[in-house]
């Protein structure tokens, strides 16, 4: 309930339910928090606009992945260098840290190559300077290699029987070396790839 209580009710319809059924069970303090969260909602659309029917998860605005809470002194380390965003999806989280973080280059990786439209309208539509950001159809991993993947739509499964797309896997090391990276900042939302 605790993780459930951020949750917008406009994006979340299954855990909006979820939670009207327990709702009895948050404490006041907690009500509060899910009211200021689905009010923030209407700041996030108009701070980071975002594709007509593109998934996000809006916590991603809220908590700017934990940077919000992090002292100053992290926000002036990562300033200025380059960031990794593992897991791409859409662009959401490349959006909030170039906008926010002042990251010098901002590599974003993600295996699904058809999501590549909507990361290009997610940084259209926030007038993001195309020299500051790279969007890489590869995986990353602990040795260079390939990864045999299904892809349907916004999904990527590593088994099944759809599709089979062979992806290319780099390690940060090879990646950031090869490109003389001074990496300030990693991202991984990977489902365990």
């Amino acid at each position: 309930i605790g993780h459930m209580q951020n949750l917008p009710d406009t994006n979340y319809p299954y855990y909006a339910n979820v939670l009207a059924k327990y709702e009895k069970f948050l404490s006041d303090e907690n009500r509060l928090v899910r009211r200021s969260a689905l009010e923030a909602q209407a700041s996030f659309s108009e701070r980071y606009p975002l594709p007509p029917d593109c998934g996000h998860e809006a916590t991603i605005f809220l908590h700017h992945h934990g940077l919000r809470i992090c002292p100053e002194t992290v926000h002036d380390y990562v300033s200025g260098k380059d960031f990794i965003d593992a897991g791409a999806y859409t662009g959401d989280s490349a959006i909030m840290f170039l906008l926010d973080y002042q990251p010098k280059h901002v590599y974003c990786f993600d295996i699904n190559k058809s999501l590549g439209w909507f990361f290009d309208q997610t940084m259209e539509l926030n007038h993001i300077d195309p020299n500051r950001f790279t969007l890489i159809v590869e995986a990353l991993g602990d040795v260079v290699s390939e990864l045999e993947v299904e892809a349907d739509g916004f999904s990527v499964f590593a088994a099944g029987g759809g599709k089979r797309v062979t992806i290319p896997v780099d390690t940060i090391d090879h990646f950031a070396g090869d490109r003389d990276c001074n990496i300030g900042l990693i991202n991984a939302d990977i489902e365990g790839y």
